[in-house]
């Protein structure tokens, strides 16, 4: 499914209503260039998820934050994680306890964003859901991709409460 955001506030309304529709062991993978919006969509996730403070930002310095709302959010940026160092990405995000969120308990209870997913693409749990964010003219085109049954019909279940919001 690809749709069209006209603004960083429909970025953001798309995902507060893919935040109400989560459920516990989501996973989200955003990939796209700088400048996307894969922080906007996931304040607007943070805001479905009932996180109190609307303002979530990038944790591009310290790689993960956690958020408690209706389900906790587990927001990891892994800009900062290069191919440049004698580990390769997989290796630094095993030493700092990623693998936590994404395979261990607190990952079976909440739900995991990753900005920069396609850097670990491979490990990514199954299901997961991902979404492409590019530059298209003044709008974003966010395309989502889910392989797993369950969450292409939540997927498809969005469509009818998405109204004018990027169609």
């Amino acid at each position: 499914m690809t749709l069209i955001s006209r603004s960083t506030k429909e970025t953001a309304s798309l995902g507060e209503t893919l935040g109400r529709a989560a459920v516990a062991g989501d996973v989200i993978g955003l990939t796209g260039p700088l400048g996307t919006g894969k922080s906007v969509f996931v304040r607007g996730l943070a805001k479905g998820l009932q996180v109190p403070d609307s303002y979530i930002p990038s944790p591009t310095f310290t790689f993960m934050q956690a958020y408690t709302g209706r389900l906790p959010l587990y927001h990891i940026d892994l800009y900062r994680f290069s191919e440049n160092t004698q580990q390769t990405v997989i290796e630094q995000i095993a030493s700092i306890g990623i693998g936590d969120y994404l395979f261990g308990e607190m990952g079976l209870h909440g739900v995991c964003a990753i900005e920069w997913a396609d850097l670990i693409e491979e490990i990514l749990p199954s299901p997961r859901l991902m979404i492409q964010m590019d530059i298209q003219e003044d709008n974003r085109r966010i395309t989502f991709c889910a392989k797993e049954e369950g969450i292409r019909l939540r997927l498809q279940s969005l469509r009818q409460y998405l109204g004018d919001v990027a169609l």
